[in-house]
């Protein structure tokens, strides 16, 4: 395929950006790990590898565009901040309200759910291509409990387009009379089998399912509430005793005064949108 270099087409895409992160253990010096910087993310690494991830996203930018956009709302927010943008983690920690870990997480997660989407050619995978890896993984056809408690076997490609076409367990628990609990539990479950396989089809479908099952809503649609109040607008309201210049050291508040921003405890209210 243009544009997608010969690296994808002969070896693993996801050991590829993986290696990118684990090496970096490798790179500090004594003095540092005394100091304490030994936190592994993607951005502390200089070898040849990161430098082509960069190189391969200027020379096929259109290629890059084309396939982003098949990719989350915030896979290609977190993509696009740390490799166009040349975001830092510790600012796109600011920018996302998380941590320096939890963005490096979500720009291996992001990377992973990329390169399946090359291995696929440039798009979704199609529902021969699923039942052709879920019949290598033995994982074809799912039990799934009906509403009558009885055991109902299905076409596990089927259930999984139905769901990445309408993202709502809810919609194909009511259309097939099943448990819409035991929905999101089968394929999850089937999702980390296919992660932690050592074929690489396995691997790019379980990419590519992670993409969209986690911290999915398992109710209706869109994100979890717990995904929501991470990525909502909020604001903390701290103790007035923070603000005073004359404080009594009887307040029960008094302790704000000696803890740090990111531990003082307040009261978090969401912000109107």
């Amino acid at each position: 395929m243009s544009g997608v270099p010969e690296y994808f087409a002969r070896k693993d895409p996801f050991a590829y950006f993986d290696n990118i992160s684990a090496k970096r253990a490798e790179l500090l010096s004594v003095e540092e790990q005394l100091a304490g910087q030994t936190l592994l993310s993607a951005e502390t690494v200089t070898d040849s590898e990161t430098e082509n991830i960069f190189v391969w996203i200027q020379e096929h930018f259109e290629d890059f565009l084309r396939f982003l956009r098949l990719l989350s709302e915030g896979q290609q927010e977190t993509i696009m901040a740390y490799y166009l943008c040349y975001k830092a983690q510790k600012e796109m920690a600011v920018i996302f309200t998380s941590t320096q870990t939890v963005c490096s997480f979500h720009i291996r997660s992001a990377m992973r759910a990329f390169g399946a989407i090359i291995r696929f050619g440039g798009k979704n995978p199609s529902l021969e291509q699923l039942r052709e890896v879920f019949k290598k993984a033995d994982c074809e056809r799912a039990s799934f409990k009906s509403l009558k408690n009885r055991k109902v076997s299905l076409d596990l490609a089927t259930v999984l387009l139905e769901y990445f076409d309408g993202r709502s367990f809810q919609k194909i628990a009511e259309k097939r009379r099943l448990h819409r609990a035991g929905i999101r539990r089968v394929l999850s479950r089937v999702c980390r089998r296919l992660r932690d396989s050592k074929s690489l089809e396995d691997k790019a479908v379980g990419a590519w399912m992670f993409s969209f099952l986690d911290e999915a809503n398992p109710a209706g649609t869109g994100w979890s509430l717990r995904k929501i109040k991470k990525i909502k607008n909020k604001e903390l309201v701290i103790p007035d005793i923070v603000g005073s210049f004359r404080v009594s050291l009887g307040d029960p508040d008094v302790k704000s005064l000696f803890t740090s921003r990111a531990m003082i405890k307040g009261t978090v209210r969401f912000a109107e949108d």
